[in-house]
């Protein structure tokens, strides 16, 4: 991975672990001032369709972490496992950054949607804008078969590179 994809993951990751610290910390705080039993999940309508303990309004901040620290994960694992493909080097490091970057992304949607968007709806007790959710879910309906068309033509154009550079 070059100095500058490097840089920006880096970047990435910061911003996204600031913001559901930064939101969840805001929910600390608040966290007193709530009654007993608060909404903490929405309904396809956007109204609250969950009432529970004001415990569960931590509720976002774990998917964060969970979906967050997955990527972490999945993208420090990426530059250590073979792909197994008979492609040129510079089609592989395509590929893993190519799949850095869309687990960069998903960790912005997460991060904006469930640290800001989820938490801040929790927070002041109002329904979710539905469009908002709309939103995330036609970038994710976009995101995944675009990271899979990338992955499927960086594969093929590699392939055919490593077969002529084998045959000179």
């Amino acid at each position: 991975m070059n100095k500058a994809t490097r840089t920006i993951h880096i970047v990435v990751s910061v911003l996204v672990w600031l913001t559901v610290i930064i939101n969840a910390a805001w929910f600390a705080v608040e966290y007193h001032t709530f009654p007993e039993q608060i909404g903490c999940h929405f309904g396809p309508d956007g109204e609250f369709d969950v009432i529970a303990e004001r415990f569960y309004g931590f509720y976002p901040y774990v998917v964060c972490l969970v979906i967050c620290g997955l990527c972490e994960i999945a993208g420090l694992v990426t530059g250590k496992l073979r792909l197994g493909l008979k492609i040129t080097e510079r089609a592989d490091s395509v590929i893993r950054e190519g799949f850095r970057f869309f687990l960069d992304v998903l960790k912005i949607c997460i991060a904006c949607f469930y640290g800001c968007v989820w938490s801040e709806c929790v927070i002041h007790q109002h329904a979710l804008n539905v469009k908002i959710g709309a939103a995330f879910a036609i970038v994710f309906i976009i995101l995944i078969p675009s990271f899979l068309l990338f992955v499927i033509a960086a594969a093929v154009v590699g392939k055919i590179r490593y077969k002529k550079q084998n045959k000179s």
